[in-house]
């Protein structure tokens, strides 16, 4: 048999066997994962630059086949719950400090508290003394209202100022700097069940 001819039965027989020969390959890779896993990596990294050339010739030639895999991914429970760790990790809390360090990110929070402000004069929000805001701890115990661990607080609105929340007493809870600054200004009861979802 030549070559030619091998090729094409090769061809030929797989096309006829496809589900038989996924099946084995299937029940191969679940019995011996760790070590693919550890054989394609070490392969990965002693042809780097060819990894990066076939990888980025396929994003070429495939822009809507990528975004497609994407979606899927970020659809799955494990992206979410990969997106929460790094949300709560220090690998984020890093990349944050260093972005409000530089220039542009001193800029962006001088904007940010420039459009607060104008906000709170526009809503004319009759603010709250501290007297009040001693009472709202003491209400909730000095905890956190929504992880209800007792951290430094910071004034957390409800209802945030960019969506027409008012700086008053009836609008206003204890929450965390990470809790606060994580709710941002998102709905509570969107960014509640996102972060603490089971």
């Amino acid at each position: 048999m030549t070559k030619e001819e091998r090729s094409a039965y090769n061809k030929a027989y797989r096309a006829a066997n496809l589900d038989k020969i996924t099946a084995q390959q299937r029940q191969y890779y679940r019995a011996h994962r760790s070590q693919k896993l550890a054989t394609d990596k070490a392969w990965a990294k002693a042809n780097a630059e060819y990894v990066r050339h076939h990888k980025r010739r396929w994003e070429q030639n495939n822009p809507g086949k990528i975004q497609a895999i994407r979606n899927r991914y970020n659809a799955t429970p494990q992206a979410k719950s990969s997106r929460r760790r790094y949300a709560q990790g220090e690998k984020r809390r890093l990349s944050v400090a260093r972005y409000m360090a530089s220039e542009k990110g001193k800029v962006t929070k001088a904007n940010a508290q420039a459009r607060r402000k104008s906000r709170l004069s526009a809503a004319q929000s009759p603010g709250m003394t501290l007297a009040q805001w001693q009472e709202i701890c003491t209400a909730f115990n000095h905890a956190c209202a929504y992880c209800l661990e007792v951290k430094p607080l910071t004034r957390d609105h409800v209802i945030p100022i960019c969506r027409g929340g008012l700086d008053q007493y009836d609008n206003i809870v204890p929450a965390c700097s990470t809790c606060n600054s994580s709710k941002s200004g998102s709905i509570l009861a969107v960014w509640y069940g996102r972060r603490f979802a089971a």
